[in-house]
């Protein structure tokens, strides 16, 4: 394999935390997991387009080289996706904004597929990549992986730079439907005033209610079901504060 002298660049990653993976790997039901589980990386790097998508919204946006690089890193439970634009100097409120919209789909179907084997728990960041043949090492993704650490659920929250961009936007009507600003529960009690990338904006809540509450039965420890009451209070929430939102429902990553 060819060893490529490392780019850097300023972008977005994403740092993701599949839960339940010990559990799936240990009962020996990972094979049909990790056929679906690429199909799903595939959908959002390949398929539907990560770069592709991104690259029109920001030629729409007037960006002068709207051009954008993209990948994914994977190991057993930790992915990263990383995302920047050729042209450096592109605002990165438009490409973490619209990212959402691939973020979103990915976790509600990854829930429907997966709701027997594992969730979710990630963060989004913006800042400083470095991207070698086989290695991503990133300040950016340093951080992300520190802000879904700390969480108590599974869901995708902006970590403190991503969040930085967005707040700006705070009075945007449209806003909600990337990120929404929600108290964070963490896992010491408390709670994070923060962005939460607006993924029940594409679930159906009756199935979603469904495959959380069956998840909550599945694992009744009480700091492995508060995970996912956490996750369904923020849907709930969100579906109760934009109870007519319905600009994302019916799309999949093969769409």
């Amino acid at each position: 394999m060819e060893v490529r002298e490392p780019i850097e660049k300023e972008g977005l990653v994403v740092f993701m935390d599949a839960l339940g993976t010990k559990e799936l790997i240990l009962t020996g039901r990972y094979k049909d997991a990790m056929k679906r589980w690429d199909e799903l990386l595939k959908g959002v790097i390949h398929s539907m387009g990560w770069s592709e998508y991104m690259t029109s919204i920001l030629r729409e946006a007037g960006s002068d080289n709207p051009e954008m690089t993209s990948g994914v890193k994977a190991l057993q439970d930790t992915v990263i996706l990383y995302l920047y634009p050729e042209d450096q100097g592109t605002d990165l409120r438009v490409a973490l904004a619209r990212a959402s919209r691939i973020l979103g789909r990915f976790l509600w179907e990854a829930m429907e597929d997966f709701f027997d084997a594992f969730f979710f728990r990630w963060a989004v960041e913006v800042g400083t990549i470095m991207v070698g043949s086989t290695q991503v090492f990133s300040p950016a993704a340093v951080a992300a992986h520190e802000s879904q650490d700390t969480a108590d659920w599974t869901g995708i929250i902006a970590a403190p730079a991503a969040s930085a961009l967005l707040r700006p936007s705070l009075n945007d009507p449209a806003q909600h439907r990337f990120f929404a600003r929600y108290p964070i529960p963490l896992k010491d009690g408390e709670t994070m005033d923060g962005f939460v990338l607006s993924w029940p904006a594409w679930a159906d809540p009756g199935p979603c209610r469904k495959i959380m509450n069956r998840r909550m039965t599945q694992f009744p420890e009480p700091h492995k079901r508060r995970k996912y009451e956490n996750a369904l209070a923020f849907a709930e929430w969100y579906w109760t504060t934009y109870p007519k939102d319905d600009a994302h429902k019916g799309e999949s990553l093969s769409s």
